[in-house]
């Protein structure tokens, strides 16, 4: 998961828990503990800083490698969709923009009464598998 922009590193750190001493250095992997609100382990993360400009967004950038299971992964994008309180200088326009993102990213299920035609969907065919020419050993 990345998460981008100014307050980057505060929305992390409100997500994990890193070992006493541990500091946010830029382009550094650090192993974290994702945690709970009532901080309890989720999972063991790996956390990396990329600091603005030079990232992939120009940004402040931190990327969270969690193992991959969706509940996992859906907690963590939850956790960061939540609002982090704003310091006196900057708005928190980044919690709305990560909201945006998650609430967009389910494609909600057709009802019933959907006035949308609906289209019926066929499996596909299994590719065409070409014969290779046997060698021998």
């Amino acid at each position: 998961m990345r998460i981008s922009g100014d307050s980057a590193r505060d929305v992390a750190s409100a997500l994990l828990r890193f070992p006493a001493g541990t500091e946010w250095v830029p382009r550094h992997a650090s192993l974290g503990e994702l945690i709970d609100d009532a901080g309890a382990v989720v999972d063991q993360v790996v956390a990396t800083w990329f600091a603005a400009p030079r990232s992939y967004t120009g940004e402040d950038v931190v990327e969270i490698a969690c193992h991959g299971a969706p509940v996992v992964l859906r907690f963590c994008v939850e956790q960061a969709c939540r609002p982090v309180p704003a310091s006196p200088n900057r708005a928190n326009s980044r919690y709305a923009l990560l909201s945006t993102v998650a609430s967009t990213s389910r494609k909600p299920k057709p009802s019933a009464t959907s006035s949308t035609p609906q289209r019926s969907i066929k499996p596909a065919s299994p590719p065409a598998r070409s014969k290779a020419p046997s060698r021998a050993c």
